[in-house]
């Protein structure tokens, strides 16, 4: 007795027992039997097929890989002729992920080569990127960090996996700012001689197989760039379109003030400490698209969501995801962490010289501005995208709130 199950659900791995970004049990469909021994005998799951029909061929040949809220089919052969009840249940109706553009689909989910931009604001470079997310061993990799991230945080709810923003989570607690289970270890001013220099790094799956070679131990080392094209990857192979975002002038370690002090001694040397708050020349960071249904309805779509480590009072050492819109408006309640985002784009830097006799005095040029060019590869291409719109409104334009 042969049947066809066809079913819309997460991405799915392996022919016995799949797993998923939507669940790790293949639970969006149960089989209620009124047989008696009656037993799977054989099962058909169409791997080539499901896989091209879910751009998933990529990632493998030889096992169904299928994304969550398009349908699949397989057959499965029953032992027993008598007859039973088989009931089919779908958990996910309108994906949150899913993204309407094809070719965003294409860019932001399948794309495997980027760009990532870093520099200044007035002579922005481009360092391309090979994000190897559909390589074989890759997807297993991700479901590891996933497995080590629960367990770090004592929750073993698979079914949370359904959940978008537990992903980002879960991803961006793990790549970096632990030194037992991060993927990487940030790297710190001349200190690389134990591993590689970040700006050494051409591509994600060197990192990813170090780390598993390493038996999940953090790789050295990384830095913004690093961290966000990692994430993207593992993001990407996951099924939640992700992109590499530049943002030039970015005020870090604010604890959500608008106003920031540099000290400098007469000779231009910078006096303050590596990790209190001052403004760096870039910082890249990551936008996920997902709807977020705990939140009012304007506030889908793009989510900022940053790995690097912050120094905040309370909570997780990374940030995010935070609806972007919410950062333009200024809306700074909204989970998470729409206050440092907004901070580190809308601050004012004061600079100050400390002169010999111990008095301080302002600059010539005293005030510096943040959150400038913000700057994402385009669809499709490989052109500059400035992107600063959907973070600030023009200049002179307030916001809703504050």
């Amino acid at each position: 007795m042969e049947h066809c199950l066809s079913g819309e659900t997460g991405l799915y791995q392996d022919g016995t027992q799949g797993q998923s970004v939507g669940s790790s049990q293949p639970q969006a469909h149960s089989i209620s039997s009124h047989a008696t021994g009656l037993s799977i005998k054989r099962c058909n799951f169409k791997i080539t097929m499901n896989n091209n029909n879910h751009h998933t061929e990529e990632i493998s040949t030889k096992r169904l890989m299928v994304r969550r809220g398009q349908p699949f089919i397989i057959t499965v052969s029953f032992s027993s002729p008598n007859a039973f009840l088989l009931m089919l249940f779908s958990s996910i109706l309108d994906d949150e992920v899913f993204l309407a553009n094809e070719a965003q689909r294409q860019e932001y989910i399948l794309n495997q080569e980027g760009i990532i931009y870093w520099g200044t604001e007035n002579a922005v470079l481009a360092q391309p990127w090979d994000f190897n997310q559909f390589e074989e061993d890759i997807v297993d990799i991700c479901f590891t960090l996933l497995d080590i991230g629960e367990r770090h945080q004592r929750d073993k709810d698979h079914t949370q996996r359904k959940n978008p923003i537990y992903i980002c989570r879960t991803v961006a607690a793990m790549m970096n700012c632990d030194e037992v289970r991060g993927i990487m270890t940030e790297y710190e001013t001349g200190k690389y001689y134990d591993g590689t220099s970040p700006s050494k790094w051409l591509g994600s799956s060197p990192i990813l197989r170090q780390w598993v070679a390493l038996h999940c131990k953090p790789v050295r080392y990384g830095q913004c760039w690093v961290f966000a094209a990692v994430m993207c990857s593992v993001l990407r192979c996951l099924g939640i379109p992700t992109r590499v975002v530049t943002g030039f002038t970015w005020a870090h370690n604010t604890n959500s003030s608008l106003n920031v002090d540099e000290y400098y001694d007469e000779n231009g040397m910078l006096l303050t400490h590596d990790k209190s708050a001052r403004v760096w020349t870039f910082h890249v960071w990551n936008e996920c698209w997902m709807a977020r249904t705990d939140l009012l309805p304007e506030y889908s779509g793009w989510q900022a969501l940053d790995a690097t480590c912050q120094e905040k009072s309370k909570g997780a050492s990374f940030c995010g995801p935070a609806p972007v819109q919410a950062i333009k408006e200024g809306d700074t309640e909204v989970d998470y962490d729409v206050c440092y985002f907004f901070a580190a784009i809308n601050a004012k830097c004061h600079i100050w010289i400390h002169k010999a006799d111990g008095i301080l005095k302002p600059a010539c040029i005293c005030t510096k501005y943040t959150g400038n060019n913000i700057s994402t590869k385009s669809v499709g291409s490989e052109r500059c995208e400035d992107i600063t719109h959907n973070y600030k409104y023009p200049e002179g334009m307030g916001w809703k709130s504050v």
